[in-house]
Order: structure tokens, then C-alpha cells, then sequence
């Protein structure tokens, strides 16, 4: 597991917990982590995003549990090989 934490001291954080497959049975654990990051970064900062893959369900459920509610969507492109 590793948990990233970025205060760039204006309006936005960035806050990470990466955890394999492999760490599922931590009990909870990244749950944990991810809300004392969002907690201390709520105290600092307006809005915190919580970003994950629609197909990461584990993630998607700790974001609901946090709080969060889906709102919006990313896009990405990736830049070709020339």
C-alpha cells in the first residue's frame, strides 16, 4: 500500500491511497487512511476530488462511504507515436 499526500498551500490537494488487490483483507484499512487524508484536507481546502476508475468498485465504494457522490467525468487522450 501507499498513501500520498500533497498540500500545495492554495485550492487544491491531492490526496492518494494505491492499494493491489492483494491488500484486501487489511480489514479496512485503506477505508481508514483515505479518511483521515480527506478530513485533513477538508479542514485546508474548499472542495476535496476523489478520483478512481468506474471499474474499481473497492475505491468507489470507500468514496460513497466518505461521502462522495459521482459529479462530472474525466477524459484522457493519449498522444500517438509519430
Amino acid at each position: 500500500m501507499i498513501a500520498l499526500y500533497c498540500d500545495r498551500h492554495d485550492a487544491t490537494s491531492a490526496a492518494a491511497v494505491l492499494a493491489g488487490s492483494t491488500l484486501s483483507g487489511l480489514n479496512g484499512f485503506a477505508g481508514r487512511l483515505a479518511g483521515a487524508m480527506v478530513a485533513d484536507a477538508s479542514s485546508a481546502i474548499d472542495v476535496v476530488r476523489y478520483r478512481a476508475l468506474a471499474t474499481n468498485t473497492a475505491s468507489l465504494a470507500i468514496a460513497h462511504r466518505l461521502g462522495f457522490r459521482a459529479f462530472g467525468q474525466n477524459f484522457r487522450a493519449r498522444r500517438r507515436a509519430i
